[in-house]
């Protein structure tokens, strides 16, 4: 429920619950407001409200197809739900190497192929910020699946990224290959 002003506008209190750690960056909320006019008439409007569950949005910029023992670089970005720089002087960025280990199991008379997964970490870094934006290079040594974690301290807010590192670190080992 909700009230009109004078000028004839609605005002409505609404708090989205505890759980806003599973929101995403940016949700819309939508509301459907209705009001009884004198004359016992119905009007309704339907209005959305952007809503921004943390105090930034963080982001990352990965190459396309990194290379084995070739320097890459990974830009990480936080801004404002406004759209400025958010005032942040640093992210933390973990780096992991992803390993999975398949196994087989046998349950209710049948034989299945499981996956596990573990994360290896390979460099923990912390990257300035300049006007919300910074980067950082990084070497991998072994091809694979490897996992991004920029993280800030203070919100406590986490985003994940995946990139595959391919085998053949120079053209020429590809020609010889």
């Amino acid at each position: 429920k909700g009230r009109l002003e004078e000028t004839g506008q609605p005002v409505i209190a609404y708090s989205p619950g505890l759980e806003t750690d599973r929101l995403p960056k940016k949700t819309s909320i939508e509301f459907v407001v209705s009001a009884q006019e004198d004359g016992g008439r119905w009007n309704a409007k339907k209005t959305r409200i952007d809503y921004f569950p943390r105090p930034m949005i963080m982001g990352a910029k990965l190459p396309e197809s990194p290379l084995v023992n070739e320097p890459f670089k990974i830009e990480v970005a936080a801004v404002s739900p406004t759209g400025q720089a958010a005032d942040k002087p640093e992210l933390n960025v973990r780096i992991f190497r992803v390993a999975t280990r398949y196994y087989n199991s046998y349950r209710y008379g049948r034989h299945y192929r499981q996956a596990v997964e573990e994360l290896l970490e390979k460099s923990v870094e912390r990257v300035a910020l300049e006007k919300g934006r910074g980067q950082l290079k990084y070497t991998p040594q072994a091809a694979g699946a490897y996992e991004i974690h920029i993280s800030d301290d203070d919100s406590g807010q986490l985003l994940k990224r995946r990139l595959y590192v391919y085998g053949l670190a120079s053209e020429k080992e590809a020609l010889s290959a």
